[in-house]
């Protein structure tokens, strides 16, 4: 009787492991899986997204196979994911934008907050502000007192409307009670070159770009932006220890999936990130592109992007920035 017992619970048992998600069985991954990425091949996403690949594909012991979509800063690659089965098999690195645009566009394909899983925060890395390098200005403060003393005759300028550095500089226009103009350019580069020829008073530079031109001379760093100092330039301030509390914003990347993921397939993407950006090698590739890695829980990713996504909205609202279709 025991005997047939125990073996009727094992059938059973059988019959309930094959209706199972793979994840909850602990065979994940069983095939390879898909990490898009909303931005060209070559750019900074991509290239994380390579080296977060390589990683995973070692430790998790399947492909890990980046695929490029690019079109519409991201969203093109945002609403596949959304649309994909919450299985694990199809992630994407994400990157800040995806924030932004929760707010700056008139309507999305999908709802940022409720269609998309946070899963790992990678790392980030603070935007830069900075000025000619002839400027008279060499801390915050004094800049903030020059373009004062000019109300509505200088410009700062930014990578494009509704970028991040377009909003960093809002914010400080707001916190500091400024009277300037904001100049949208089609991209960093040309902002670049107006503030080095002193056509524009700042810009709040990405960073790995940004600090090699002010190490070379070519501009002055005031500040960067994130909450603490960059190890790559220890010397530049904070904009919170420049007069600027609460003044945080970065260029960040962590792992997202589709929305509804299962919470033991979250935990193990998760800690498979966690280990990937302890390595060493992993350490010195993101200090090279001028990130410091973030590990932390699923629901620390997910919190720090729901309050980021939060911040956006009320800095386009109260910045009066013109919404996109």
């Amino acid at each position: 009787m025991q005997r047939r017992l125990l073996i009727l619970a094992s059938a059973l048992f059988a019959a309930a492991t094959v209706h199972m998600p793979a994840a909850a069985q602990g065979g994940y991954p069983t095939k390879p899986v898909t990490l898009l990425v909303g931005y060209p091949a070559g750019g900074p996403v991509d290239t994380l997204a390579r080296a977060i690949g390589e990683k995973l594909s070692a430790s998790m012991g399947q492909t890990v196979v980046v695929e490029n979509v690019p079109g519409a800063t991201g969203m093109i690659a945002n609403q596949r994911l959304a649309k994909s089965a919450p299985d694990g098999y199809t992630l994407m690195l994400g990157a800040n934008p995806m924030a932004i645009q929760a707010s700056i566009k008139k309507s999305l394909p999908y709802n940022s907050l409720r269609d998309f899983t946070p899963i790992a925060y990678v790392g980030d890395a603070p935007y830069l502000l900075v000025v000619p390098a002839n400027s008279p200005a060499k801390t915050v403060q004094e800049l903030v007192s020059l373009v004062r003393a000019s109300p509505g005759k200088m410009s700062y300028g930014s990578a494009g409307a509704g970028s991040a550095n377009h909003l960093s500089g809002e914010i400080m226009k707001k916190a500091a009670g400024l009277n300037i103009n904001h100049i949208p350019y089609k991209g960093g580069a040309p902002a670049q070159v107006d503030v080095m020829g002193g056509h524009v008073a700042y810009i709040f530079d990405a960073f790995i770009t940004g600090v090699k031109l002010a190490q070379g001379g070519k501009l002055r760093a005031l500040a960067v932006t994130t909450d603490t100092r960059s190890p790559a330039a220890p010397d530049v301030p904070t904009m919170a220890e420049s007069g600027f509390p609460g003044f945080s914003v970065q260029a960040w990347y962590g792992l997202m999936g589709p929305g509804n993921m299962p919470a033991p397939l979250v935990r193990r993407l998760n800690e498979e990130v966690n280990k990937a950006i302890a390595l060493p090698d992993m350490q010195t590739r993101l200090a090279s592109m001028g990130l410091q890695a973030r590990p932390g829980t699923a629901g620390d990713f997910a919190a720090f992007f729901a309050k980021d996504i939060a911040t956006y909205a009320t800095v386009i609202k109260d910045a009066g920035v013109p919404l996109e279709d």
